[in-house]
């Protein structure tokens, strides 16, 4: 019998008393170097819970690319992706052809942000956006990204955004990318790409003068709110594609009071107003990620939201008028202007 004890005390005392004729008695066992470690990569080398600290001053930037080149080969060849790729051209598509309806007849109202979880945008094969909507613009924005040179979620996530870019024949070079903890290296890295690297935090507060699709894994609410905020009229919001943190859930998560006070434009606070006249409508449309055990920790509460026009177009017009600032009085989950992030 084995005892794998680590206290120095009980291992001197076992040793003095140890008895070496008898197959019975106890032995002390030091436990073999690495064997913690050994257990933990036999579960899989999935993406998660592989972020590391700051990368070093002298990084391999080629090894970088090759691994984020690996990472989208893997994708590529996943189910995962081909239901994230179909889902989003569903949404986007949708967000195509009732932002081209918001311009033509509209104006410039609003709408509100009460989420719904619906499965219509994930209609099987759903037509190419590129092929459907020749000569639209199309934008893609990408905050939070992260440190992907030494996180490998980060590099899943990129490794996404490079295969949507591709899919939906967005151009590198219309790709707007900013993180504040992006080192130099990694600002390399995504110029190499084609990307346009931004040099400025926008705290999310970006107008959305085309169809843009959003991509903000993982970020924090504020950033979310903030550019609702910014987009806050019918004809912008018809305009945004939004993938990241679940609406429904952050509802769910957060008090109501701290919702209203300082997520107003994410939460449902409106159904006051519906309520009142018996409008109880769903204004997001919001689709999950699917599930993926491989890339749970990567993706999770992921989802793609867009904004309909006929939703839109049914709330009252009061809801739109002098939308304030947010003002948030909680400690935030992003970086503000002036706040740390140098790069290195």
């Amino acid at each position: 019998m084995y005892l794998y004890l680590s206290n120095p005390v009980l291992l001197l005392l076992l040793a003095v008393l140890k008895m070496t004729g008898n197959a019975g008695e106890w032995q002390t066992v030091r436990k073999r170097r690495g064997a913690g470690k050994a257990r933990r990569q036999s579960q899989g080398p999935g993406p998660s819970r592989q972020c590391g600290g700051l990368q070093d001053e002298a990084p391999d930037s080629q090894g970088i690319k090759e691994r984020i080149q690996g990472a989208v080969d893997e994708l590529r060849t996943a189910e995962f992706w081909d239901a994230c790729k179909k889902l989003t051209r569903g949404c986007l598509m949708e967000s195509l052809v009732t932002g081209a309806e918001e311009a033509g007849d509209m104006g410039a109202s609003g709408g509100a942000v009460v989420t719904s979880t619906e499965p219509d945008c994930a209609s099987p094969d759903p037509p190419s956006p590129a092929a459907d909507c020749a000569g639209v613009a199309l934008d893609c924005v990408c905050y939070g990204l992260g440190r992907f040179s030494s996180c490998a979620s980060s590099r899943y996530q990129l490794a996404l955004l490079l295969l949507l870019l591709e899919s939906l024949q967005i151009p590198a070079s219309r790709c707007y990318i900013y993180d504040p903890m992006f080192s130099n290296a990694e600002v390399g890295i995504l110029e190499d790409f084609g990307m346009t690297v931004l040099t400025e935090n926008e705290e999310g507060k970006r107008p959305a003068h085309r169809p843009t699709l959003f991509y903000l894994i993982h970020c924090g609410k504020a950033l979310y709110n903030n550019l609702l905020w910014k987009n806050w009229s019918s004809r912008s919001l018809s305009q945004l594609t939004v993938i990241g943190n679940s609406f429904r859930g952050i509802e769910e998560r957060l008090l109501t009071r701290d919702l209203q006070r300082d997520y107003k434009y994410i939460s449902d606070e409106s159904q006051q107003v519906f309520n009142s006249r018996a409008q109880m409508l769903g204004v997001v449309r919001e689709v999950p990620f699917p599930d993926s055990p491989r890339y749970l920790e990567v993706f999770n509460d992921t989802s793609v939201h867009c904004f309909p026009t006929e939703r839109l177009r049914a709330l009252p017009p009061e809801l739109w008028d002098s939308p304030a600032e947010p003002d948030y009085q909680e400690d935030l989950e992003i970086i503000r202007v002036g706040e740390g992030g140098q790069r290195r």
